[in-house]
């Protein structure tokens, strides 16, 4: 066999992630908002803008004195003021005297302890303590600094902001940070494969959506929502109309929501959502709306859209026992976002091929 003609030999997985990385490229970097951070990979240092706490700051509320009087046999004190959360920190005048403290005040001048009430006795103006426990320097003080200093790195560049990210950042003083910009990733499979999987697939009919105000005062009509344009443009694409649904999904976060989705939506003319909705929409209905519940009765976590998707999908795969609608074939999904300002529709339904 001539050189030329032999198989080039499989590339390692080594080698394989060397090729695929030598054609990747770093994301731009953007800045966003606190709001928007989380999920998104840092494209910079996180440092701390001041020394954490900035103060000698009181843990506990009681009295603040000066541990070595106690050391010296004093257990009486005279109280001679009180020291508030937020206010610029007195001094305490001699070792013979304390002062009140509220939990995150600042630490007296000439205190370093603090002493908690519940290991006190106070009566005519004095507080007095007992023999035990020992009270140390420094004792239900969190000690300036002691958290982080300024200037301290305290998260790293590609560091992928969760939860605890966040906090850091604000605790940072910073409303902004610079991200890299999120990949735009989609899974696409064929229906052919999509049948071969464990549970029937269900299929993405038509969709809809649209954006027609910020805020409520800027509403075209109370009465009337853009679900009339997001329901034509989904049932349009999917060929089907509100008498084809079976059931419908509606993000109801406050109780008008349904009754005006299924108004907007066109399984009612306007004005009589009340009366549908009196006539019965619960699983067994003649039209079953929000089968698990809805937002209002089984839980609101406060990204309920997802929610009504993976419902609609159950009721479509006949999944769900007592509440299943009967022989289920088309569903309806509407999400409201904002004051009723997003709108978005989808119809779903079973893959007949599949069955």
């Amino acid at each position: 066999m001539a050189e030329s003609d032999a198989t080039p030999a499989e590339p390692t997985p080594a080698e394989a992630l060397a090729k695929i990385l030598a054609c990747v490229h770093p994301l731009p970097v953007e800045s966003r908002p606190l709001a928007t951070l989380r999920g998104a990979a840092l494209a910079e240092d996180i440092s701390a803008e001041r020394d954490q706490p900035p103060f000698d700051r009181v843990t506990m509320d009681g009295v603040g004195l000066a541990s070595s009087a106690w050391a010296a046999g004093r257990r009486r004190f005279r109280i001679a003021g009180i020291q508030a959360a937020g206010a610029a920190p007195l001094k305490l005048g001699s070792s013979d005297d304390c002062l009140e403290v509220m939990t995150g005040a600042m630490l007296p001048r000439g205190c370093d302890a603090v002493v908690p009430f519940e290991r006190l006795r106070i009566a005519d103006g004095y507080a007095e303590l007992a023999d035990e426990p020992r009270i140390e320097p420094f004792v239900n003080v969190h000690t300036r600094a002691l958290d982080c200093r300024a200037g301290e790195r305290l998260l790293e560049n590609g560091t992928r902001i969760g939860g605890p990210e966040l906090m850091v950042i604000a605790s940072a003083g910073r409303a902004r940070a610079q991200v890299r910009a999120e990949p735009r990733i989609i899974v696409v499979t064929t229906g052919d494969r999509a049948r071969k999987l464990s549970k029937p697939p269900i299929i993405v009919l038509g969709t809809g959506e649209s954006h027609d105000h910020c805020y409520v005062s800027s509403m075209p009509s109370f009465t009337r929502s853009a679900a009339v344009e997001t329901g034509a443009a989904a049932f349009d694409m999917a060929g089907l109309g509100p008498e084809d649904m079976d059931m419908a999904q509606i993000y109801d976060a406050f109780t008008i929501m349904v009754l005006l989705g299924l108004e907007d939506l066109g399984f009612c003319r306007k004005g009589e959502g009340g009366r549908m909705i009196d006539a019965g929409i619960g699983p067994g209905a003649r039209f079953p709306v929000n089968t698990s519940g809805g937002g209002l009765r089984y839980c609101h976590p406060g990204m309920f859209g997802i929610f009504l998707l993976v419902e609609a999908v159950r009721q479509l795969r006949n999944e769900c026992g007592r509440r299943q609608v009967a022989n289920a074939r088309h569903a309806l999904v509407h999400g409201f976002g904002g004051v009723l300002a997003g709108n978005a529709t989808v119809i779903l339904g079973r893959d007949e091929r599949s069955r």
